[in-house]
């Protein structure tokens, strides 16, 4: 990755990287005073929807990161944000960015939400405000509607 067009940006400027295990941790140092403040790891593609390759994706980026102020976005469903929840709590990163993906608007009784809620209110995750186009049912995003307690 080159974080050049970032630099050019300005020292205001953020960003969220895509990495890998073999990202140096001169390359993150490089990420880390371009501006980048974390990374993201989409949990729906490839096997992301089986646990135990999340968790091991996860705890291998965790490490990788360990030690910088960095988050972890995580794009995924509720029932692997909840299989992953214990892991999230645990983690030393600054907290967790969790990108909800395809879930249904309006339903809250929908599998991990409380778990959700529950990292929300222990400060280990907040929830990213992007792709609505993925979870409303309707045309003017009327059913998107405030997380509880927000």
């Amino acid at each position: 990755m080159h974080v050049g067009w970032l630099k050019q940006l300005g020292e205001s400027s953020r960003g969220i990287a895509v990495i890998d295990s073999t990202f140096s941790s001169t390359q993150l140092d490089d990420f880390s005073s371009a501006g980048v403040r974390g990374v993201r790891i989409n949990l729906e593609t490839g096997k992301g929807r089986n646990l135990d390759d999340a968790a091991k994706r996860l705890d291998e980026t965790a490490k990788q990161i360990a030690g910088r102020n960095w988050v972890i976005q995580i794009f995924s469903v509720l029932p692997v944000i909840e299989g992953l929840a214990s892991r999230i709590m645990d983690y030393r990163t600054k907290s967790s960015s969790i990108t909800l993906a395809w879930q249904k608007c309006g339903r809250v009784a929908q599998q991990g939400f409380t778990c959700l809620l529950s990292l929300l209110e222990a400060k280990k995750a907040y929830t990213k405000l992007s792709g609505p186009y993925m979870i409303s049912q309707r045309a003017d995003y009327s059913d998107i509607t405030p997380l509880p307690g927000n």
